[in-house]
């Protein structure tokens, strides 16, 4: 939140299927919001002053908020491809390798995995534009979560080790490419299949010699690695000054109006609700949930193996990254810097709702301090023998099981997020998997 005096006449904000200009106080012509595009791409050091105005929201969001972010992304991508690849060139000349060999060569790659992932979980709740489109520049083709162990990685094993590597087009074959194919081959016993029912094929595949399934797992990895590091650059250059500038876009209404785009980010937000909050939180700690419009809930008291990062097991890491990024986005700060800018707290302010602002950053912040004390613990391993019925009777404050009352501290900020939210800023809607879901 932006500490200045706010005197700009704002529109609000959206809704996905139908757009108005109600309660707007002034239109800017549109000569003159190329212009101010122009003036505020060219002073960047003047986005963020002065009085506040939609324009320099946009500008904030794109040059410092989301653009750094996906550059960061992009520059550990590339450090962890040539990582592998440095790992899999030592591989090719050793006769044999040891279990612990292989553990101390996997270190150092475990950990450029770790930064790229949790760079990502920054930008969840920021999959808007380039990042949310069906093409090469989508998040969704560097990384899915889908909660279903990787099985099929390791018939990927099998075909990879006949040289028969997978295709893949734009956002096809989730399961078995990304970050999160990655993430088995990485981590995960190199002894120990993924396949609950284990094929003949499978299980002879796992009795070779180390030395002989790592490399092919190198050939697969590599292969997959050539796919994520093209996939993050396309999104890169899809953001860059340098590129296609996604900001420039936003500014002189190339990509809709700055009312149209604004609802994009906005709504951006709502993966914190149904991403983050129901998928990766309540679900595995046994709430119904709303997924794919249907209403499931976990077949038993809790399900500890649909947590996220089952190998890695940084689930906990990974929500903290989502919070942060969610608190970026909202509030208009720099993960960069520190530096609070222009964000869509400061709308809500323009408009008299600064409540209800502060309302969702004193709850994200208490979301932050909580997983902040539980990052190097385990979920997984926290939800299991949960007692039903002390994760019924567990409040934020209650906190009988804490894998529960984490449910209800981000519910803190996803409620006032789909109701006084969306009160305040009328022509704002929830995307379409967000409405009629009031948990």
């Amino acid at each position: 939140m932006k500490k200045v005096i706010l005197l700009s006449s704002l529109f609000i904000l959206f809704s996905c299927d139908d757009f108005t200009e109600k309660n707007l106080d002034t239109v800017t012509p549109a000569n003159n919001v190329v212009n101010n595009a122009d003036l505020l791409l060219g002073q960047t050091d003047q986005i963020n002053s002065g009085s506040f105005s939609t324009e320099k929201l946009l500008a904030n969001t794109g040059v410092f908020v989301v653009g750094p972010l996906i550059a960061q992304l992009d520059r550990e991508i590339s450090t962890l491809d040539t990582g592998i690849n440095q790992y899999c060139a030592t591989l090719t000349v050793l006769p044999n390798v040891t279990l612990d060999q292989l553990n101390a060569f996997r270190k150092p790659l475990q950990e450029s995995w770790k930064k790229a992932m949790l760079t990502f979980h920054s930008l969840e709740v920021m999959k808007f534009g380039p990042a949310a489109e069906v093409s090469s520049t989508s998040m969704d083709s560097i990384y899915t979560f889908d909660g279903v162990d990787k099985c099929r990685v390791d018939i990927a094993l099998l075909q990879a080790e006949r040289n028969r590597l997978p295709r893949f087009s734009v956002i096809d074959n989730y399961n078995t490419r990304g970050l999160d194919s990655i993430e088995p081959l990485l981590f995960a016993d190199p002894n120990k299949s993924r396949c609950d029912r284990v094929n003949p094929r499978v299980k002879a595949w796992f009795e070779k010699p180390l030395i002989e399934k790592e490399k092919t797992v190198c050939r697969y990895m590599t292969h997959l690695m050539s796919d994520i590091t093209l996939k993050s650059s396309q999104l890169e250059k899809a953001w860059s000054v340098r590129g296609a500038n996604y900001t420039s876009s936003m500014l002189k209404g190339t990509v809709g109006t700055s009312l149209e785009v604004t609802n994009k980010i906005s709504q951006a937000l709502f993966a914190m609700d149904t991403v983050i909050k129901d998928i990766k939180t309540s679900y595995p700690a046994g709430f119904e949930v709303r997924i794919e419009e249907q209403i499931t809930k976990c077949p038993d008291a809790t399900c500890p193996q649909a947590t996220e990062h089952l190998y890695a097991d940084m689930a906990f890491e990974s929500l903290l990254a989502s919070y942060k990024g969610f608190k970026y986005l909202f509030a208009g700060i720099s993960a960069e810097t520190g530096f609070n800018g222009y964000g869509i707290d400061d709308l809500l302010i323009s408009r008299g709702f600064e409540t209800i602002a502060k309302n969702i950053l004193s709850n994200i912040d208490l979301a932050i301090s909580k997983i902040e004390e539980l990052k190097t613990s385990s979920f997984k391993t926290m939800l299991i023998d949960v007692d039903p019925t002390a994760c019924e009777q567990t409040t934020a404050q209650d906190r009988k099981v804490e894998a529960c009352a984490l449910v209800w501290d981000i519910r803190k900020v996803t409620d006032i997020l789909k109701n006084d939210y969306l009160v305040a800023l009328a022509e704002l809607s929830a995307p379409r998997q967000a409405t009629g879901d009031n948990d």
